[in-house]
């Protein structure tokens, strides 16, 4: 695994490696006055950098690591990846992240963990046997 440490929480976000994401990312808004915390794009790009480089799936990202729940990074990600800000950003991402393997570089390109490692919740319910 790739072991990049940054400045203060954001372990593979480091200054440098920001400076030239940033440029490529909308600016960030302002959180609104709901109950729902504004993801920042640093912190958004963090827990995307974690869970790809990680293998971990969404649901199981450490709030701690963005202050919001995994959902929210996969769904910045999927924001970035349909405007075509990931296109623009992952590349950039590689080449800045020494030591990381094949495997990792091709999950940070494309966007997607393994499959067995989504680790979505499974329902309980029985399935329905309608008639």
């Amino acid at each position: 695994m790739a072991s990049i440490k940054g400045k203060g929480s954001h372990r593979y976000v480091t200054d440098s490696l920001w400076s030239k994401v940033a440029v490529h990312l909308p600016p960030d808004r302002p959180s609104p006055r709901t109950a729902r915390p504004h993801l920042p794009n640093r912190a958004a790009m963090e827990g995307i950098l974690y869970a790809l480089l990680e293998d971990v799936g969404w649901l199981k990202l450490p709030r701690t690591l963005t202050g919001v729940t995994g959902s929210s990074v996969w769904r910045r990600l999927r924001q970035w990846q349909d405007t075509g800000i990931w296109d623009k950003v992952a590349p950039v991402v590689v080449q800045q992240l020494a030591g990381i393997t094949d495997e990792q570089r091709k999950r940070v390109l494309t966007g997607r963990i393994r499959e067995n490692a989504k680790h979505h919740r499974r329902s309980n319910r029985q399935p329905s046997s309608r008639s």
